[in-house]
């Protein structure tokens, strides 16, 4: 890096210059920890979806209960026939209840 002298540029104007730096640095820094915030998330929900997929479940009293891999409760669903009655057999509609 040349000298102050060498290029020509007063105090100030490096001054302003490191100060100009620091905020594009302030902001890239804003963006990378909301971008990291929504990978997160994504991630997350991913992890969930995996554990739908991967893990067990099971139908009881008309209530669909997704587990995952450690057994633990992830989702349950109430389950309904097509005239909108609680079943547990030709099951057309499920709501999710937790």
């Amino acid at each position: 890096m040349p000298f102050l002298s060498d290029s020509g540029m007063t105090i100030k104007q490096v001054v302003d210059e490191l100060e100009k730096q620091i905020k594009l640095l302030q902001e890239q820094i804003v963006a990378v920890e909301e971008l990291k915030t929504k990978i997160e998330e994504i991630d997350e929900k991913l992890q969930t979806l995996l554990d739908v997929e991967l893990g067990n479940w099971e139908i009881v009293d008309n209530h669909l209960i997704f587990k995952d891999k450690n057994n633990n409760q992830i989702a349950k669903f109430a389950l309904f026939d097509k005239k909108g009655r609680p079943t547990e057999r030709s099951i057309m509609k499920r709501e999710r209840v937790e």
